[in-house]
């Protein structure tokens, strides 16, 4: 496999919730959507929470019905299924930037002259630094819709969540040696 873009940015995940979530503290005894993924299980267990996956076309019923307190994922995605209708209350804990890499197989890549190449990754990084811009630009319009339709914006102590979540990197051994750096050099 041939990496073209690392740094597409497909958003920062929040939560979103029928109570306000403050502080790590406060996500005890709730139920948090997440998706079947280990490590964000872990992280919403390390954080307080009661972490339960499904899939997001069942997120809008579950919270209706009282089956969970709450979600996580990207602005864009919460307000596009509707979540801030059951669920008041937005949390902008930032707990994940979820990179999309874009790859493709090495056996092509490897017919490419190098100046071809080079074009490619540079104007990748480009393109992944303005998915970058266009993200956040989307977000603080969605705020400003969500906050017409009655939803509280908290903005809480996001160094309380992160202190939280650390252990979950402790928990995954086998990780490429400076795993963690190494991504969050990627997203600048």
């Amino acid at each position: 496999m041939h990496l073209v873009i690392t740094n597409y940015n497909y958003g920062d995940r929040h939560i979103i919730a029928k109570k306000p979530v403050r502080t790590p503290d406060d996500l005890k005894g709730l139920k948090i959507r997440v998706p079947n993924n280990p490590i964000q299980i872990k992280a919403f267990e390390a954080m307080g929470a009661t972490p339960t996956p499904m899939p997001l076309a069942d997120v809008y019923p579950a919270l209706t019905q009282g089956v969970i307190d709450g979600a996580e994922n990207p602005l864009s995605v919460l307000y596009g299924q509707k979540l801030h209708e059951p669920a008041k209350y937005v949390s902008l804990v930032n707990y994940l930037t979820t990179a999309a890499v874009w790859m493709g197989g090495e056996a092509f890549f490897s017919t490419l002259p190098e100046d071809q190449l080079a074009l490619i990754h540079e104007t990748g990084r480009e393109a992944g630094l303005y998915s970058q811009q266009l993200a956040k630009e989307s977000d603080e319009k969605i705020l400003e819709l969500m906050k017409a339709e009655g939803v509280e914006i908290i903005e809480p102590d996001r160094e309380a969540f992160r202190e939280k979540a650390l252990v979950v990197y402790e928990q995954f051994p086998n990780w490429s040696p400076n795993l963690y750096q190494t991504l969050q050099d990627q997203l600048k």
